[in-house]
């Protein structure tokens, strides 16, 4: 996905820049130019750090969900969203799912460890069979060894396939979203990468480009 499809992307999170002349206005002073076509690269940084500022960075999660194992099956559920398996983030949606993998009656009472692989290991599965990659090669750089980087490249290679954008460089892309190299990217930061591809992921979805 190129930088001008996130752009647009995060643009939609803000109400306030739905109208054009607010849109033209907003690009205008944080590029000095009122088109989003031909931006450089550190145009494109400074629009979505400003997009980013306006509150387009991430979307809020209601936190209903308790327990020493809800921060990471909460995580999975919303990649799984990102990655177009679901069709709500929602976390009943959540507790109805987590109810069927453990022998609990609420997601919340989740505190066995055999209870919880069983969720946490149900949601891997949804995702490696589309596409994420959970091998751990020693030989490559530890980022590679981080749940959102796994992700967020397997959502890239669905985008690849279906958007005009394939000689377009991964970490090119990332380092214009995020502003830090691949290398340098935090939690926090693949977090943003894979909400905002999760965007173009699901729209294709919608649209029947993705099954």
């Amino acid at each position: 996905m190129s930088a001008l499809s996130a752009i647009h992307a995060k643009r939609r999170d803000v109400h306030s820049l739905k109208e054009d002349d607010a849109w033209y206005d907003f690009v205008e002073k944080h590029t000095g130019q009122r088109s989003t076509r031909g931006l450089s690269p550190k145009q494109t940084k400074a629009l979505i750090l400003a997009l980013n500022a306006m509150g387009a960075k991430r979307v809020t999660r209601r936190k209903t969900i308790t327990g020493p194992y809800a921060k990471k099956i909460q995580a999975l559920w919303i990649a799984c969203w990102n990655m177009g398996l679901i069709k709500s983030r929602d976390d009943r949606s959540l507790n109805r799912f987590a109810t069927k993998q453990a022998s609990v009656s609420h997601a919340n009472w989740i505190r066995d460890p055999e209870d919880a692989r069983a969720v946490i290991e149900a949601l891997k599965k949804m995702l490696e069979r589309k596409g994420v990659d959970w091998f751990e090669n020693r030989l490559a750089h530890p980022v590679t060894h981080m749940p959102g980087f796994k992700i967020a490249f397997a959502q890239w290679r669905i985008v690849m396939k279906i958007e005009p954008y394939s000689s377009q460089d991964f970490g090119v892309w990332v380092e214009e979203l995020t502003g830090n190299q691949i290398s340098d990217c935090t939690a926090e930061n693949w977090m943003d990468v894979m909400n905002t591809l999760g965007r173009v992921v699901r729209g294709h979805v919608n649209d029947g480009a993705v099954s």
